[in-house]
């Protein structure tokens, strides 16, 4: 007698998931996808963070790490079952290491549009100085 088996490649691909984090480490905190960019003067990291409110996060900068950490629930409207569930849910987290010095206490967050992003500027001693020459 044949048995049919349905494959689920979701299931899987979750499985694969789970076992990278055990592997990496992570304790199943996923990666919020981030843009960084630098400028003279400083840095600006870009999070994708659809559907989360500025509570949902919580942002830290300890030793020239930025530590941005989130915690999404899955929502399921009363009486429905799913079928699909694609949206991300669980803990969230993205660490940046800066190779040079912050200004910790001038960094600034906001979140629009699902984009969280946060400038964090470079400390004064190596951000570039323009030097003045005078004649004799």
């Amino acid at each position: 007698m044949n048995t049919i088996v349905r494959w689920n490649p979701i299931a899987e691909l979750r499985a694969l998931d789970r076992a990278m984090d055990e592997l990496m480490g992570t304790n199943g905190a996923a990666g919020l996808p981030m843009d960084l960019f630098e400028t003279e003067n400083g840095y600006e990291v870009r999070l994708a963070a659809p559907g989360l409110t500025p509570e949902a996060f919580e942002i830290t900068l300890h030793k020239g790490v930025l530590n941005v950490r989130a915690e999404v629930a899955h929502v399921t409207p009363e009486g429905a079952r799913a079928h699909v569930r694609e949206l991300r849910a669980g803990k969230l987290s993205r660490a940046v290491r800066f190779p040079v010095e912050v200004n910790a206490d001038a960094v600034e967050a906001s979140l629009e549009s699902g984009v969280l992003t946060i400038r964090v500027p470079k400390a004064e001693v190596v951000q570039p100085r323009k030097i003045a020459i005078s004649a004799n």
